[in-house]
């Protein structure tokens, strides 16, 4: 019997990579397209607000490292036959022409740019995403920061869905908030939500293997976050509820809504 062709696209960041190394162990993974996509510089307003932007992505690449990249030691099932494309070429005609030519059966992805709707067309009904969120909630970009940012931790998570014509609306095949604990700080947070839907995405594909894979309406469509939100002042906020300890409390105060939500 022959295996079922499963292709991944994704980005080229560290998060991306643990996403690609998880699933390549995991399953005999066909092809891998990766996106060369960088996050956009946006100025800061103040000397505050550089430095806490700074600040964060030097933070974000220390805890990335310890927490993400020892899956570049996971062997793959299969040598992938990997293309890199830039930014403006995952929409591209040649792109789509790549992608039929390899015959998917379904299409992972994680952290790309948006499909357009002859992209869509193309692949209906095997295109599923790994959304760091909860669409119901927060749709867009960055939706695993916007919940620590307005204080709403309990729609810290991740969900699997089919892509549709609409930003991070198509049908839920799974979703789970992330556990809390009281020691974690933003980057912990903002990594747990990766793991979580990495693991989301494995059963998800599990699942289709064994023809068993069923996927539920999205009922509700939260606001829409825009890459150029995420800004250095968005940036110093989330740093100042970390470092007065609010961050903390609020995590402990969740023990009492909902004891599910923490471990000890």
């Amino acid at each position: 019997m022959s295996q079922p062709n499963l292709m991944v696209i994704t980005g080229n960041n560290l998060s991306s990579r643990y996403f690609i190394n998880h699933l390549c162990n995991r399953f005999p993974v066909s092809s891998v397209l990766i996106e060369n996509n960088q996050y956009p510089e946006f100025p800061a307003q103040s000397r505050e607000e550089q430095i806490a932007w700074k600040e964060f992505f030097i933070n974000r690449d220390h805890y990335q490292k310890r927490l993400l990249a020892k899956t570049d030691f996971l062997n793959p099932r299969i040598v992938a036959h990997i293309l890199r494309i830039s930014s403006n070429q995952l929409n591209a005609p040649k792109t789509i022409e790549w992608i039929k030519y390899k015959k998917p059966g379904m299409i992972a992805l994680f952290g790309t740019g948006l499909l357009n709707k002859e992209f869509i067309r193309n692949f209906e009904n095997k295109l599923y995403n790994l959304h760091v969120g909860f669409p119901s909630h927060y749709r867009g970009s960055s939706c695993n920061f916007w919940p620590i940012f307005e204080e709403k931790l309990d729609y810290l998570g991740a969900t699997i869905h089919q892509i549709d014509s609409g930003i991070d609306t198509g049908k839920i095949v799974n979703q789970q908030a992330i556990t809390l604990e009281e020691n974690d700080n933003v980057q912990i947070l903002l990594a747990k939500t990766l793991i979580l839907g990495t693991q989301l995405m494995i059963e998800a594909i599990e699942k289709w293997m064994n023809h068993s894979l069923v996927t539920h309406p999205s009922t509700a469509k939260g606001r829409l976050y825009l890459k150029k939100e995420f800004t250095p002042q968005a940036v110093l906020k989330v740093m100042q509820m970390e470092d007065s300890g609010k961050l903390k409390n609020l995590i402990r105060s969740l023990t009492l809504k909902n004891p599910d939500l923490i471990n000890h």
